[in-house]
């Protein structure tokens, strides 16, 4: 368990993953490297089963947890991996480098039937740490599969909205409509990526100081629809998506027909998100 802080649990340390990542086929850098902290929110997404946690967590290895993204963290640097499952305050998000939120939990999702709701305490804490430093990731879902308003209270601090609605569904299992060309996208995520897939996903709506990364033709009608967006705040920076995207199930996705690269994508992400070159940092006392 984490020292840092009473508010995390640890439950992947950096040896831990570094096995997931010789597990998976990926590199670990020197020892010597300092740890990057990269912290999980399990407060606004918390489901159980079997009474335990699950679903978009570090130690969930089944197809519904985040343990091979959280390998090619540990492939790019020496990383600590924390839930944190309060809160956020200035305090708990101090020492973090990285601070994910995915699928906030609506009433039928949330353990107990008890969601926890982003509320304005929680945001202003949230931008203040992304102000100092430091890089939040913001991964929604589709429609109702995730509590967007309370959310948005957050996100929209950012220039950033998630909207209530749902496109890449996959009628048939015909995957090639949840796939999002990428290649005249420049942003770094994309490097050497033609494609990524993306299922059933809400989309964005961006204002500064927001950008879109990542837009798709609508799919009916004319115009574009922002898939993915990045926000850059004082020292700090945010990038956003309406989908968790990265979890174990879709991470290796193949299309017949379509070169999709979710995995190099995602190490690319990773590589980002680490590359933050003023970090938050504890304050001397």
């Amino acid at each position: 368990m984490s020292n840092s802080s009473p508010a995390t649990n640890t439950v992947l340390t950096s040896t831990g993953i570094a096995a997931l990542a010789l597990f998976f086929g990926v590199s670990s850098p020197a020892a010597e490297a300092r740890p990057a902290r990269v912290l999980l929110d399990n407060f606004y997404n918390h489901e159980t089963k079997d009474g335990k946690r699950y679903h978009y967590t570090w130690d969930d290895k089944a197809s519904s947890g985040f343990s091979k993204l959280g390998a090619l963290f540990t492939a790019e640097t020496s990383t600590t991996f924390d839930h944190l499952t309060v809160a956020p305050t200035e305090e708990n998000l101090r020492a973090a480098a990285v601070y994910i939120i995915v699928d906030p939990d609506t009433e039928n999702e949330a353990a107990n039937h008890a969601p926890h709701f982003v509320d304005a305490a929680a945001a202003e804490a949230v931008v203040r740490w992304v102000k100092a430093g430091g890089t939040l990731v913001l991964m929604n879902n589709a429609k109702e599969e995730a509590d967007r308003e309370h959310l948005n209270l957050l996100a929209e601090r950012f220039g950033i909205t998630f909207n209530h609605d749902l496109r890449n569904q996959t009628p048939a299992r015909n995957r090639q409509l949840a796939t999002v060309d990428t290649q005249a996208a420049t942003h770094p995520i994309f490097r050497e990526v033609p494609s990524v897939y993306l299922k059933e996903i809400c989309t964005l709506r961006v204002r500064p100081p927001a950008t879109a990364i990542l837009s798709a033709p609508k799919e009916t009608g004319e115009g574009a629809d922002v898939i993915m967006a990045t926000s850059q705040l004082g020292k700090g920076r945010v990038f956003a998506v309406g989908d968790p995207w990265l979890y174990n199930e879709y991470i290796n996705t193949q299309v017949e027909g379509r070169n999709v690269a979710n995995q190099r994508a995602a190490a690319n992400l990773v590589r980002w998100l680490l590359s933050q070159p003023t970090a938050a940092q504890p304050r001397t006392r």
